[in-house]
């Protein structure tokens, strides 16, 4: 089984789905974590 034709059956496209949403989460989270670790040091630095 070829690749592309992985990609274009329904399993294929369901396992790139997840896949994408995995990588979506981890690149989230790392963004989301330094975008409030750099919000707390402006927090604090006002005070």
């Amino acid at each position: 089984m070829r690749f592309v034709d992985f990609l274009n059956s329904k399993q294929g496209l369901r396992a790139a789905r997840n896949h994408c949403f995995e990588l979506n989460g981890v690149v989230l989270g790392h963004f989301t974590a330094l975008f409030l670790h750099d919000n707390q040091i402006i927090f604090y630095q006002r005070w």
